[in-house]
């Protein structure tokens, strides 16, 4: 589809998303690189309006003896003309 402040959202022929890709992600999320080869589970919300798409991710790192909770959020505008929707993504490892 294209780029969202350094998120490429694949969307499917049904509109629906199907990946995410985050450029820089350690800069994203502020962790170090390494943290993220410990990531837990993953979580995306993506809002699509007629005019914008906001999407809003949470990361859960295992680090030491606990767990790390990161947000970060991406909007831009909907040039792809995408229906209004809201979709989510998850991934627990």
């Amino acid at each position: 589809m294209g780029l969202i402040d350094d998120i490429i959202l694949d969307v499917g022929e049904d509109h629906s998303a199907i990946a995410i890709e985050i450029l820089d992600a350690s800069k994203k999320f502020s962790v170090p690189k390494s943290d993220l080869s410990n990531i837990l589970h993953f979580n995306a919300e993506i809002s699509v309006s007629k005019e914008t798409i906001k999407v809003v991710m949470k990361l859960v790192i295992k680090k030491r003896n606990g767990l790390i909770n990161k947000f970060t959020e991406a909007c831009g505008l909907n040039n792809n003309d995408l229906p209004v929707s809201t979709q989510e993504m998850a991934l627990s490892y």
